[in-house]
């Protein structure tokens, strides 16, 4: 590839299409349809255009450019990557949020597809913006405004714990409001507490989400706590919930931490005793919850 021709790694309709599917899913999609879909579809388009633009700083090395970006995206997407997350947010006028989720490591493969799609670039004419006079500079400005003002699933900012076992999508939906969940709760003995540590936590601004123009939380603040709760013969401390109230009749319930007794050793024990407590925590809910409360 001839230096001259690397401006048409951004000046190409798969790019610009890429980077608009990225702006609409991030500010738009994620928030109005939130589900696999979304939550995913950032990842590929995202895979697909950013070794466009690292080689059109780098036009030599399209190969190591595609490496490069599995490389950043697997860190980016791994816990390992959250210190320096902190550390930048600390200072940024934009700041930058991601959900350590590893099945998002499926987007990894577009990459080969977007490697082909490099080196052929200049064969596929009709893919290329050649008839605009326009610099390619004045793009990659805004494209890096769109890839770091990305915003996690609208869900992200109900999942919020800090135990030693997390789910991220544990949830059900009942058929009660949340003023009666919260009464069926009490009346069986659950000590029950308005959770105030998700303001600690980094999914963005926790002022804009869950406080009023006086700095109080506002009326659906949705996260609770329970100190202890005893199921069957299982001892569980700092449940962590969050109940969002989809109507006057409907409540989605989120399992987002808890302390347990047993010790977690490795991800294969952590996976089975996450699926073993949202079961147990999910057939608990129901039987409590059965009718609605006394009047």
């Amino acid at each position: 590839m001839e230096n001259q021709n690397h401006k048409y790694f951004l000046l190409n309709y798969v790019f610009i299409l890429g980077l608009i599917i990225l702006l609409l899913n991030d500010h738009f999609f994620k928030l109005e349809y939130s589900n696999w879909i979304t939550g995913k579809l950032s990842d590929f388009v995202g895979l697909l255009i950013l070794p466009m633009v690292i080689s059109y700083l780098f036009p030599k090395k399209i190969g190591r450019n595609v490496f490069i970006t599995a490389l950043f995206f697997i860190f980016w997407k791994s816990i390992y990557s959250q210190s320096l997350i902190d550390f930048y947010n600390q200072f940024a006028l934009i700041r930058i949020t991601r959900v350590v989720d590893y099945t998002d490591l499926i987007a990894l493969s577009i990459l080969p597809f977007s490697y082909y799609y490099l080196l052929n670039i200049r064969k596929i004419d009709w893919l290329l913006i050649n008839h605009l006079n326009v610099k390619p500079g004045l793009i990659l400005i805004p494209t890096i405004v769109i890839f770091m003002a990305t915003s996690p699933p609208y869900n992200y900012r109900y999942t919020f714990s800090d135990g030693e076992l997390q789910c991220s999508s544990c949830f059900q939906t009942l058929k009660l409001s949340k003023s009666e969940i919260l009464n069926i709760l009490i009346e069986n003995d659950l000590n029950i507490s308005i959770d105030s540590l998700p303001r600690e936590n980094t999914f963005g601004d926790f002022d804009d989400y869950w406080k009023d123009s006086t700095q109080n939380l506002v009326s659906n603040y949705p996260y609770y706590k329970i100190d202890t709760l005893i199921v069957e013969k299982d001892t569980i401390t700092d449940f962590q919930f969050a109940l969002v109230e989809l109507s006057e009749d409907k409540t989605k319930v989120w399992l987002n931490g808890m302390n347990i007794s047993q010790d977690i050793t490795d991800n294969k024990v952590e996976r089975k005793l996450r699926k073993y407590y949202k079961k147990l925590l999910k057939d608990y809910l129901k039987y409590i919850l059965k009718s609605k409360p006394s009047e």
